[in-house]
C-alpha cells in the first residue's frame, strides 16, 4: 500500500524530507490510514508553500495527466479533492481542450508560510459528485442579449457580432453594452462594439451580481447597495482597453470586420472567455487579436492575455493602459519585484468622487515600460488620458497583464497608498510563486 501511496516506488526520504515529514508526522499517519482503507479509490499528494510569506487563497491548478501517471488504474470521472482529514475542499474541474473530459482540476487554499499540505483524491459516485460541487459561485462570465431590443436579456455562452452593430444604439442589443465578467469582490465589462472599452463596476459588498446589472428600471451609475460603475473612461484605455504601438504610432483596438466571443469555462473557482477580433486595420495590415480574459475568486482583478497575428513579433509592442481623467495631476507609481513589474495609479477618481486605485502588473519577462499620454490625441485612432503599458510580445506574437481595480469602498485598506501597494505586491508573489505539487513525501 506504501508503495501505491508513493506512486509506485520505495519511499527515498532525505534528511530535509525526513524533517517535514515529523514536523507533520500527524497528518501523514492519515494519508496512510486513508489510503489502507480506500485502496486504488484514493490517490495522496502534498501542496508544498515554500514562500516564507500568506498570500491568502491560493488557486492550485493539477493537471489531470499527472493523476493519471501516479495512479494508472485510477478512474477519474467523478472524483472528490480535500486536506487529508477534512470535509470536500471546493474544487473546479476543467475541461480545456473542449473534448468532454476534465483536464485539470483547480483547488482553493490558505498556506502558512513553508507549510507542506497532505492532499488526497478520492472516486466518488456521480451522486456524491453531484453534492460536492453544489458549491457558491464565485466567478462569473455574463453576456444577455435582446434579440427583440425589448430590454429582455438571454445570457449566451456564444456571440459572433452583428456587423451592423453600432456603439450606445438604442434601443439595446447587450445588457450593459457588452460582456462582463466578476469574481465576488468586483466585475468588469468590455463593451461589445467598436469601442472595445474595459470600465469597472465597484463593489460594496461580496457578491456575484452581472445577470442582474443593467436591467430597464436600474441605473448602474448610480451609487446602489451593491455598489457602482466607478469608472469613466471617455476616449482612454480605461481599465485593461487594448492597442498596439506600429512604427512609432499608436493604434486603438477599434472597428473590425468581425468579433466572435466565447465561454471557455466557467465555475467557482475560475471563469474564463475569449474575443477573436478578425478584419483589425492598421496602418498597411489587417490583423487578427485573440484576447483570453480570466478571473479568479477572491480576485480584484484580471488577467489578460493578447496575442497578435499578422505581424512578425519584433515590429509592435502590445499596448494597455489606465484612465487618468480624474488623476488631476497625472500621477502614476512605477515599481517591481524580481518576478514583476507595476503600473499604479491611485486618486480621487472614482464617479463616486472617492478614491480608486488602479493598477497593471506584468511577468518581467514582457519588459513592460510606460509612457504617459497628454490630454490630446496620440494618434489617429484619438487615445487619450491614459497611461500607456507597453509590453514586449514573446515569440509566438502574444502578451499577458493583469489589471486591478481598488476601491475603498470594497475594502477599507484601499483607502490608504501604502496598504494598496502592500497588497500589489503581496498579489505578485501569489500570482508567479505558485505552491510546488509535491506526488512523493
Amino acid at each position: 500500500m506504501l508503495r501505491l501511496l508513493f506512486s509506485g516506488s520505495t519511499a527515498s526520504i532525505s534528511s530535509m524530507e525526513s524533517k517535514a515529514f515529523v514536523k507533520f508526522w500527524p497528518y501523514w499517519l492519515l494519508v496512510i490510514f486513508f489510503a489502507q482503507v480506500s485502496g486504488a479509490q484514493d490517490l495522496s499528494f502534498w501542496i508544498e508553500h515554500k514562500s516564507s510569506k500568506t498570500f491568502g487563497q491560493v488557486i492550485i491548478a493539477i493537471p489531470r495527466s499527472e493523476m493519471q501517471a501516479h495512479a494508472p488504474g485510477m478512474d477519474l470521472e467523478y472524483i472528490g479533492i480535500k486536506e487529508v482529514g477534512k470535509s470536500w475542499s471546493i474544487f473546479q474541474l476543467d475541461d480545456l481542450d473542449h473534448d468532454g473530459a476534465w483536464d485539470e482540476a483547480l483547488v482553493a487554499l490558505h498556506l502558512d508560510p513553508h507549510e507542506i499540505k497532505p492532499m488526497q483524491v478520492s472516486c466518488v459516485s456521480k451522486q456524491e459528485f453531484l453534492k460536492i460541487t453544489e458549491v457558491e459561485k464565485l466567478t462569473n462570465i455574463h453576456l444577455g442579449k435582446s434579440e427583440n431590443k425589448d430590454g429582455k436579456y438571454k445570457e449566451v455562452l456564444h456571440e459572433i457580432r452583428p456587423a451592423s452593430h453600432l456603439p450606445q444604439a438604442r434601443p439595446m442589443l447587450y445588457q450593459f453594452e457588452g460582456i462582463g465578467w466578476e469574481s465576488e469582490r468586483v466585475a468588469f465589462r468590455s463593451y461589445f462594439d467598436a469601442r472595445n472599452g474595459k470600465d469597472i463596476f465597484g463593489k460594496c459588498s461580496a457578491g456575484i451580481l452581472l445577470d442582474s446589472i443593467g436591467l430597464p428600471g436600474k441605473d448602474y451609475h448610480e451609487l446602489q447597495s451593491w455598489g457602482m460603475d466607478v469608472l469613466k473612461v471617455g476616449t482612454s484605455l480605461g481599465a485593461g482597453a487594448l492597442a498596439i504601438r506600429y512604427r512609432g504610432r499608436y493604434y486603438r483596438l477599434g472597428a473590425t470586420d468581425s468579433a466572435i466571443f466565447t465561454v471557455l469555462q466557467e465555475g467557482p473557482l475560475r471563469s474564463r472567455f475569449q474575443i477573436q477580433y478578425a478584419g483589425w486595420k492598421v496602418s498597411d495590415k489587417s490583423l487578427q487579436l485573440i484576447e483570453t480574459i480570466t478571473i479568479e475568486a477572491g480576485s480584484y482583478g484580471y488577467n489578460s492575455t493578447v496575442q497578435v497575428k499578422g505581424l512578425s513579433s519584433d515590429s509592435f509592442e502590445i499596448v494597455t493602459g489606465i484612465v487618468n481623467l480624474k488623476n488631476q495631476k497625472k500621477k502614476f507609481h512605477e515599481f517591481s519585484t524580481p518576478t514583476a513589474a507595476f503600473l499604479f495609479s491611485w486618486a480621487d477618481q472614482s464617479e463616486n468622487h472617492d478614491r480608486l486605485g488602479m493598477a497593471l502588473l506584468s511577468p518581467s519577462s514582457c519588459k513592460p515600460w510606460i509612457n504617459v499620454s497628454s490630454d490630446q490625441a496620440t494618434s489617429d485612432e484619438d487615445i487619450t488620458h491614459t497611461f500607456f503599458w507597453h509590453l514586449k510580445p514573446d515569440q509566438q506574437a502574444s502578451a499577458t497583464f493583469y489589471f486591478f481595480a481598488l476601491w475603498e469602498k470594497s475594502d477599507p485598506a484601499f483607502h490608504s497608498f501604502s496598504l494598496q501597494k502592500k497588497w500589489l505586491i503581496n498579489e505578485a508573489r501569489r500570482q508567479f510563486e505558485k505552491p510546488a505539487i509535491r506526488w512523493k513525501p
